[in-house]
């Protein structure tokens, strides 16, 4: 096989920087390019036909020949196919869930016999790397099986079936799309070895296929299904020991048996009873049993999807009422109850005293903080036995709503009553004052009173009413926590 670096920089301007896999027909690179200061990458397979001369060899042998046209000749109609399915990439282009080809190239062998092909894709993960990060949750699965129906529903829009799905054929993009790719490329390359690269794949095909029976679309559904089974079964295929049992040489061909004559799986050991039952169905033996449609499989794993999603919604819903039946139950207590620990009641207004302010303090919660508003620290601190720097309240506008308001709630207290008064006898002074402004004689004097009295009605009397309700605040506050001696 002609080393890829040989042909570099590829298209003029790809060097090759790393290889990434590697399979029966050909490597996987990892190319990249620079510009203008910019890094871009891809991924480019290079396949080499043929890959060596004995295959030649063994063609002409198959042949009883020794006429190098003949090999030339049967190359050339594997790369025509080729091309086929290269234009068959070409037209799923842009879909979220198939591997987007951007470009190939076909070079002939300087030998004169065979092609260089490098065909250049979107750089992605594969399925199988992916697994090495952590093992797939059940929620992974059924978004993957999602996905490739998605990839399917192109496919069977244009009358495709892809045959050849496995966990090399998967991939995952950086936003953690599964995406299908290899169109029937491998199917075309087969015919160089005579069959013999096909192990892989017996491993996923349906039984069908296996046989060379007449099948359908659903053939496909049925070796995603045996991929999902895998993942949710301890990366083992039906019939083969979990793990951490190993696989030994000839269990691989006795499960093979097992599953190709018809045998009844058993459900996948780490799937749910609902996924079980979806994944069995699509690896049904009898074809005409099976799903007949990729849609069919989405719409089911959907419906699974969105029962994981309410669950979950439910459990942060439940989470979030047992918080707020805790807060309301605190709400309904006396402060001192609902911030205190559990204590004797001789010393349940014994507050324990500590010397430093950043010691822990135990009445310190979400709760009271929520209970007492902006002003927590100040009562929380005072409660827990830290002396303040101020005997007052701290000033701040939650501490005058809360003095306003609270003298509202308290019915009118009699300062509230006095003050009112006043305010009240401003407005009509105000009222007074605004009329006689109208007269020549009385305007200078009355303008200035009037812009006097506005100032003391909106400035003055609600400040004088904060620090009054907020003095009366701190009070209430006080003798809720039992401390209104300090």
């Amino acid at each position: 096989m002609s080393s890829i670096n040989s042909f570099t920089p590829l298209w003029g301007v790809w060097e090759i920087e790393s290889t990434l896999g590697e399979g029966s027909f050909g490597k996987v690179y990892k190319a990249v390019r620079e510009e203008f200061g910019r890094r871009y990458e891809c991924a480019i397979k290079h396949i080499s036909l043929p890959q060596n001369d004995a295959e030649v060899k063994q063609l002409l042998d198959e042949q009883m020949s020794n006429d190098i046209s003949i090999a030339s000749d049967y190359y050339r109609q594997i790369v025509e196919d080729i091309v086929n399915e290269i234009e068959i990439m070409h037209t799923l282009r842009g879909n979220t869930n198939i591997v987007a080809y951007e470009d190939h190239l076909i070079l002939p062998k300087k030998s004169g016999i065979g092609y260089d092909i490098f065909i250049r894709m979107e750089l992605l993960k594969e399925l199988s790397e992916r697994g090495k990060e952590g093992e797939l949750t059940e929620g992974d699965v059924v978004k993957l099986g999602i996905d490739v129906c998605t990839a399917l529903e192109v496919c069977a829009a244009k009358n495709l079936i892809h045959r050849d799905i496995k966990p090399q054929n998967i991939f995952i993009n950086a936003e953690g799309h599964y995406k299908l790719g290899d169109f029937g490329i491998s199917r075309q390359l087969e015919k160089t070895t005579g069959g013999l690269s096909k192990k892989g794949t017996y491993l996923y095909m349906a039984p069908e296929v296996y046989r060379g029976l007449e099948y359908g679309a659903n053939v496909d559904i049925y070796s995603l299904g045996l991929l999902m089974y895998r993942l949710l079964n301890g990366n083992r295929l039906p019939f083969l020991p979990l793990p951490p049992a190993p696989v030994r040489y000839d269990d691989n061909e006795k499960a093979l048996a097992r599953r190709i004559n018809g045998e009844e799986m058993p459900a996948p050991a780490f799937a749910s009873e609902a996924l079980a039952k979806i994944i069995l169905n699509m690896c049904t033996y009898n074809r005409d049993d099976r799903h007949k449609t990729a849609s069919e499989v989405k719409n089911e794993l959907l419906s699974i999807s969105s029962h994981e999603k309410t669950n979950a919604m439910f459990s942060e819903l439940t989470a979030h009422e047992e918080t707020v039946s805790l807060l309301s139950n605190a709400a309904s207590m006396p402060i001192a109850q609902a911030v205190r620990p559990v204590q004797p009641q001789a010393t349940i207004n014994t507050p324990p005293q500590v010397s430093a302010a950043n010691e822990t303090n135990p009445y310190d919660t979400p709760q009271v903080r929520d209970l007492i508003g902006k002003n927590a620290d100040y009562y929380i601190r005072k409660f827990h036995g830290i002396e303040t720097k101020s005997k007052r309240v701290p000033w701040n506008w939650s501490a005058f709503l809360n003095g306003v308001f609270w003298l509202i709630y308290r019915k009118m207290h009699k300062v509230a009553v006095v003050s009112s008064v006043i305010w009240i006898a401003g407005v009509i002074t105000f009222l007074v004052l605004a009329g006689l402004s109208v007269t020549i004689s009385w305007r200078a004097v009355a303008e200035l009173s009037v812009v006097l009295l506005f100032i003391v009605l909106t400035i003055g009397w609600p400040i004088v009413m904060g620090c009054i309700g907020t003095r009366l605040y701190k009070k209430h506050i006080d003798r809720k926590i039992g401390n209104s001696g300090r």
